[in-house]
């Protein structure tokens, strides 16, 4: 009989209470904001719609009471968006978090 290797796997998101406020799909979108200064450019790296990013975006930040990105609307040389000290410590917190599950199930998984 051939023995299959498992491995963990794992799914986790920031909540307050009982709603839903940060998680991978988020972290994603936040992180690709970083990188290229757009939402527009972000959601299309991720798969989403430009409107699906900003209600998730908008809807992290009505739970949180602060903005996770600041946005500039475009003109001649067009729109940029940065991410907000939240934002940042958002993204830190995840990322860490994220890490040490991964180690945590590196560990813990007998090996085969």
């Amino acid at each position: 009989m051939t023995h299959k290797r498992i491995k963990p796997a794992f799914k986790f998101w920031f909540q307050i209470g009982d709603n839903y406020v940060f998680g991978e799909g988020a972290y994603e979108l936040l992180e690709q904001i970083r990188e290229k200064k757009s939402i527009s450019a972000a959601a299309k790296v991720t798969g989403m719609s430009y409107r699906y990013a900003w209600a998730l975006i908008k809807e992290a930040e009505e739970h949180l009471g602060e903005p996770l990105v600041k946005a500039q609307k475009g003109g001649k040389r067009g729109g940029k968006t940065e991410i907000t000290e939240a934002g940042l410590s958002l993204l830190g917190k995840y990322k860490r978090l994220k890490e040490l599950m991964a180690e945590v199930c590196k560990k813990e998984l007998p090996k085969n």
